[in-house]
């Protein structure tokens, strides 16, 4: 009986601990969230999903860029983001325009486009702005989570406006 109430114990205890949520990031799960002067675009999801979105990093030839992007949603604006960086891994980077003309460029990239008009799109780069991304965390299997968040300024390229911007990413890793 003493056994059995042993057994029993153990059962409880294991069931307990392989119920207890996890802080993980999902497998195969990516996502973002970009605000825009208080306006937020976000998407999550898995690469290849049918009209899905996508983040996906590559640290390919020593650079880390961070693409992200929204599924067309009709009479909405589709938003679409490319963080480049000089290199890749791990760190925190500066995009301003003094980054931006460097050999290996630092620059952020946003552009608004509403696909169901013929207004055009705005693009919003880090040419009249400063944004801080930081890489916080890399995977560097194929597939892998590369987690990082951006915040700071960027300026619409048609006007002199400039605009508060941030956000973060949970990437899929296609460094080769």
């Amino acid at each position: 009986m003493r056994y059995l109430n042993l057994i029993a114990f153990l059962l409880v205890l294991t069931i307990g601990v392989s119920c207890k949520k996890s802080e993980k990031t999902t497998p195969g799960i990516y996502k973002f969230t970009i605000s825009l002067n208080g306006t937020t675009y976000s998407w999550t999801g898995k690469v290849g999903d049918a009209g899905g979105g996508s983040c996906v990093y590559s640290g390919n030839f020593g650079v880390g860029n961070v693409s992200m992007g929204q599924n067309i949603v009709p009479g909405s604006n589709q938003c679409t983001a490319l963080i480049s960086l000089n290199q890749a891994g791990l760190g925190s980077f500066v995009c301003n325009p003094s980054t931006a003309t460097a050999a290996v460029p630092n620059y952020v990239s946003i552009t608004l486009s509403n696909p169901t008009s013929f207004t055009g799109g705005e693009i919003w780069t880090t040419a009249g702005g400063s944004v801080t991304v930081n890489i916080t965390e890399v995977n560097p299997d194929l597939m892998g989570i590369v987690k990082g968040n951006f915040s700071g300024t960027v300026k619409k390229f048609q006007t002199n406006t400039t605009a508060t911007v941030s956000g973060s990413f949970e990437a899929s890793n296609t460094t080769l």
